[in-house]
């Protein structure tokens, strides 16, 4: 006798689950690292320290005895558990108690799981992106503008064979079109073009995502910096306007005189050095008060140096993208940039929960069914706990579109 969703077993529906899973598009394939393990016995709202990949400082044959600088080198960021899971529930009145498994499966449980793992990247994405420095933008992403993300992540040491993309649909629409004519449509990237996707394109594996974060801009107006920047500083003063004038977190800005340098030679790139904003910020009297997420070093002696001088009073800010502006954006990488980790749940009962894991992933959770005697209600629930972070901002970069997608 078929199953119906009144004697179907945690196990059955843990297992169509994964099957349904295994071929469910997502960022978090990509070989992100996973550090589930330091979770191992933990709880929700746990804190772990992720080691930043080491900056080793060069010199000419000269032993560096100091503990400071090796202090410097080893740094390392949080990675906290969330305290809430991300959860996709489904209720079923006694009379839809016997609805078949199979339709069950098809018309519910299919869809539940893909908007499961949706929400999973998209808070991952949310997380991160915005902490992101490293950008090209252009109208439209084109060959031009892939090739410039190409560079901006080689002037950043980013480690190059391993490179991969998460974009809108639009954006991959919009390399299909600048391209179109480059393949002869017999070849096998000639044929993925032919169906509207460029799969690789300057040495980036492209996935196409439909949870982007948009990136928004405040209200600011053409501005200076307020107060010249001291070393070390993670705030900057910013003269905004005249009024109440919002600046939104992750937003980018840069003085051109300030210039980004190479991590090891500290030779200037040539290019400015960009910052992020990690809090929306309000201004009083024109005058906004901003938390950048990089500490800013222009010392010459510090293997810290991220830049050729500090801002100065009056030093002109280039802000990425128009005011009041909302930015599609892309994220282009090596999987090293972040870090994820999912939380084994507690002892459960086997009559009404079960694990499940993505395949292809290190995705996990919990399946959980739950009765309701009084009203004869059941539902079926699946939680996931989950952490992410930024560990290396120069192995990322993003793409944001400035054109409008109206």
């Amino acid at each position: 006798m078929p199953s119906t969703v009144a004697t179907v077993s945690p196990q059955l529906v843990v297992r169509e689950s994964e099957y349904q899973l295994k071929n469910v598009p997502t960022v978090l394939r990509s070989g992100i690292p996973d550090y589930s393990s330091k979770f191992k016995g933990g709880a929700s709202g746990t804190t772990v320290k992720i080691a930043k990949p080491t900056k080793v400082s060069v010199s000419d044959g000269t032993w560096d005895t100091s503990a400071s600088p090796n202090a410097d080198r080893e740094a390392s960021v949080d990675l906290t558990m969330a305290t809430t899971p991300v959860t996709v529930t489904h209720s079923f009145t006694p009379d839809q108690l016997g609805m078949n498994f199979e339709d069950f499966a098809t018309q519910i449980q299919k869809p539940s799981m893909a908007a499961l793992i949706s929400k999973i990247e998209s808070k991952f994405l949310t997380n991160v992106m915005p902490k992101v420095s490293r950008f090209a933008q252009a109208a439209t992403m084109t060959s031009a503008a892939t090739a410039a993300l190409r560079t901006v992540l080689g002037d950043s040491l980013c480690p190059q064979n391993n490179l991969k993309a998460a974009v809108r649909y639009v954006m991959n629409q919009d390399l299909q079109q600048d391209t179109e004519d480059l393949y002869n449509a017999a070849s096998a990237i000639g044929k993925a073009n032919l169906n509207g996707a460029v799969p690789n394109w300057a040495g980036f594996d492209i996935m196409e995502s439909t949870v982007m974060p948009v990136q928004t801009t405040g209200t600011r107006a053409a501005s200076t910096i307020g107060t010249t920047v001291v070393e070390g500083a993670t705030t900057v003063l910013v003269d905004v306007g005249s009024g109440t004038e919002t600046v939104k977190k992750g937003e980018i800005f840069y003085v051109a005189l300030c210039e980004d340098v190479n991590a090891i030679s500290k030779d200037s790139l040539g290019t400015p050095k960009r910052y992020v904003v990690a809090a929306d910020a309000t201004a009083s009297g024109g005058i906004a008060t901003l938390t950048v997420t990089e500490a800013v070093y222009a010392s010459s002696s510090d293997n810290r140096q991220n830049v050729t001088r500090l801002p100065t009073a009056g030093d002109t800010v280039v802000w990425v993208g128009a005011g009041s502006a909302s930015l599609l954006q892309g994220i282009f990488f090596d999987p090293m940039f972040a870090a994820t980790a999912f939380l084994d749940f507690p002892a459960y009962n086997e009559s009404n929960a079960a694990p499940f894991t993505v395949p292809g992933t290190k995705i996990k959770g919990m399946f959980k069914r739950q009765e309701n005697v009084a009203t004869g209600i059941t539902t079926f629930r699946w939680d996931v706990l989950m952490a992410s972070a930024l560990v290396e901002d120069a192995f990322a970069a993003r793409f944001l579109r400035t054109a409008s997608t109206t």
